[in-house]
């Protein structure tokens, strides 16, 4: 049964921000501006980017800038809303923004396996300092990968990446990165599962198909890419997938060959993603993202008073955020506008 007591002031928080969300119309404008300049005027003039962009100088731009201005209002957006929940409810909100502080220490790590200093990353973490468990301040005094370890000893990420300081340098970050992402979900799956019955039941599926798609880019990538054991694929898989449980991603995992994982694709729900060829490479992780975008308008007419409502706001937001980005990289690189839509998650 919906909770309409529980969810009716967060959704009237919600229908008020959707309504700020940019529109088809709106998108087509952007894809006609001629220079990056105008669109970041352009949305200067929309009421969910204009307080956010008011100190950005159009004229003398910083792309990265821009762009984490725009990764910090995601994290904005969903610690706004903590306001509303409280007990486990409260805790999902926040396990979501573990994901990026994961995607900071990604960065931090990939700087000191290199041998430069992490102080010259600084200007490009997303870090929020009011919910995170790290004290980034912390780690920028870090001289070394294994200083910088050190320097999580307090954190739930040092018993886990501590291991791989062992590691040879040329498989240190891999091992990491992979280690921080089955973090990342553990924690979320781990908190779905403690949710309401209704709650509980609609996020496993969107979350359960998000693993899916991960998985598969994953082991598709693992098995085309690199030279990868079957164990070390299967044990850096994902947990707690919708369509494809621990057995199936096992039997992928040990496929003898890339031409059996295809076909095995292709007989899923997921074979959209490896069906065409000569654009499987360049279109996975769009499609995967499109996927997703088009299950959430699904369950935005399905899914009332429940958690769905708040998890497709906040996602819509970030694909939207995600499409502006690309939006500016296609001007960059000179793409033509039919090409440009070609990389969007929205389809317009």
């Amino acid at each position: 049964m919906p909770d309409i007591k529980k969810y009716a002031a967060i959704n009237t928080k919600i229908k008020y921000l959707e309504g700020q969300l940019l529109t088809d119309e709106d998108y087509e404008v952007l894809l006609n501006k001629d220079r990056v300049e105008d669109i970041m005027f352009f949305l200067k003039g929309k009421q969910v980017y204009g307080e956010l962009l008011k100190d950005i100088d159009e004229q003398n731009h910083d792309l990265a800038e821009f762009e984490l201005l725009l990764l910090k209002n995601i994290v904005r957006h969903y610690e706004q809303l903590l306001f509303y929940f409280s007990g486990i409810y409260k805790k999902l909100i926040k396990a979501f923004l573990i994901r990026f502080e994961v995607s900071d220490l990604k960065l931090l790590i990939k700087t000191a396996i290199k041998g430069e200093d992490v102080q010259s990353v600084s200007h490009s973490l997303i870090t929020f300092t009011k919910h995170t468990t790290v004290d980034f301040n912390k780690l920028l005094q870090s001289k070394s990968l294994e200083d910088l370890i050190e320097n999580m000893s307090q954190t739930p990420y040092y018993n886990i990446l501590k291991p791989f300081l062992e590691e040879s340098t040329d498989r240190q970050l891999f091992y990491m990165e992979m280690t921080l992402d089955q973090y990342y979900f553990r924690k979320l799956t781990g908190i779905i599962s403690r949710l309401e019955v209704e709650d509980k039941r609609v996020l496993r599926k969107f979350i359960g198909t998000y693993i899916d798609l991960y998985n598969i880019q994953w082991i598709y990538r693992a098995k085309k890419l690199f030279n990868i054991t079957p164990e070390e694929i299967y044990n850096y898989s994902l947990p707690g997938g919708y369509r494809f449980n621990e057995d199936a991603i096992k039997e992928l995992s040990y496929l003898n060959s890339y031409n059996e994982l295809i076909d095995k694709i292709l007989g899923s729900k997921y074979s959209f993603l490896v069906d065409n060829n000569e654009t499987r490479e360049i279109y996975m992780e769009r499609r995967s993202k499109r996927f997703l975008y088009f299950l959430l308008l699904n369950y935005k007419k399905k899914e009332q008073f429940n958690i769905m409502e708040i998890m497709i706001y906040l996602h819509l937001l970030e694909y939207e955020m995600r499409d502006i980005i690309s939006i500016i990289e296609s001007h960059k690189y000179g793409y033509t506008m039919e090409h440009s839509k070609q990389f969007l998650i929205r389809k317009v």
